[in-house]
């Protein structure tokens, strides 16, 4: 019996190695990611998300629109070019993405099962409800 014991604790001591060199090589693999996109932000056209973000309240079939090619109707609108890696959409004021990606508790559950993630936004709004550039926005399998 302790032999049985001895051999679990040893192949729970080596799963503990690798889960360690493989956490420090994906943890720097992400924060370098991160880091890049974060960089990129000073490129965000952010004082036309407000206008973007008046537009899609004030018309629902513009809000329609966007939700089926959010980034054609952004540029079309009010001229946003989103940076390499970024895409954008609409959040209500019950924090309901559109188009779909998930609420915020949805996406926060995202390491529930130990992966990493990062996510990069900026929100932009005018009363309740936003327009979001996001970039970092995945996890590590």
């Amino acid at each position: 019996m302790a032999r049985g014991l001895d051999s679990e604790l040893s192949s729970n001591l080596i799963a503990s190695e690798v889960f360690a060199e493989n956490f420090a090589a994906t943890s720097a693999a992400l924060a370098a990611e991160t880091k890049t996109f974060v960089s990129s932000i000073l490129d965000l056209p952010i004082e036309k998300g407000y206008e973007m973000d008046r537009r899609l309240k004030a018309d629902p079939a513009l809000l329609a629109e966007f939700i089926e090619n959010p980034e054609e109707i952004s540029r079309r609108e009010v001229g946003i070019e989103l940076p390499e890696g970024f895409h954008c959409h609409f959040v209500d004021e019950n924090n309901v993405y559109y188009p779909p990606e998930g609420d915020a508790l949805s996406q926060l559950s995202l390491g529930s099962d130990g992966r990493l993630w990062s996510r990069v936004e900026i929100r932009t709004a005018v009363g309740p409800g936003c327009f979001l550039f996001c970039g970092v926005c995945w996890s590590v399998e």
